[in-house]
């Protein structure tokens, strides 16, 4: 048989066809190109999220790590400074006998210079505070009594007998 051209209707129809046709396959490949592309950003939102609870958990243990870093640094803080206050401590009655013989070397020395009425007639009582004062000062040659004044150790016993005096 020989191929006769087509009336125009039915052309018209096997060009709607084929345009329904081409519709349908355009909407099933935009629906799967959606499907794919949800599954992709899920996927991608799943591995955001575990990416996250990766960083909170190394973030968590570093702070543990800080912490116990830090709880570390001060408990040795506070041996070095409790250390620090025993060996002070130990050291007062040292400190102390030791200014005490130089007072009562100072007195033996202001009796001979003024003779022994004048021991007779000054005795000189450090409170413990003037002696910590003195003892605790941190230069040897500047220590500071009670009453603010400054002078050196072997000057104390002139600074006793000007408050005698006064």
């Amino acid at each position: 048989m020989a191929s006769y051209p087509d009336s125009p209707e039915q052309e018209r129809e096997k060009l709607r066809r084929f345009q329904e046709q081409e519709k349908k396959r355009y909407k099933a490949e935009q629906e799967r190109q959606e499907k794919k592309h949800r599954r992709q950003l899920e996927e991608m939102r799943a591995m955001a999220e575990a990416t996250i609870k990766e960083l909170e958990q190394l973030q968590n243990e570093k702070r543990k790590m800080l912490m116990e870093h830090e709880t570390l640094k001060l408990k040795q803080h506070d041996e070095e400074y409790n250390a620090s206050v025993r060996e002070w401590k130990a050291q007062l009655k040292p400190r102390k006998q030791m200014l005490e013989e130089e007072f009562a070397r100072q007195v033996e020395e202001q009796e001979k210079f003024y003779g022994a009425s004048y021991a007779a007639n000054s005795s000189i009582h450090l409170s413990d505070y003037d002696i910590l004062a003195v003892s605790s000062s941190s230069s040897a040659t500047t220590p500071t009594s009670h009453d603010g004044s400054v002078g050196s150790r072997l000057s104390l016993s002139s600074s006793f007998t000007q408050q005698r005096s006064s």
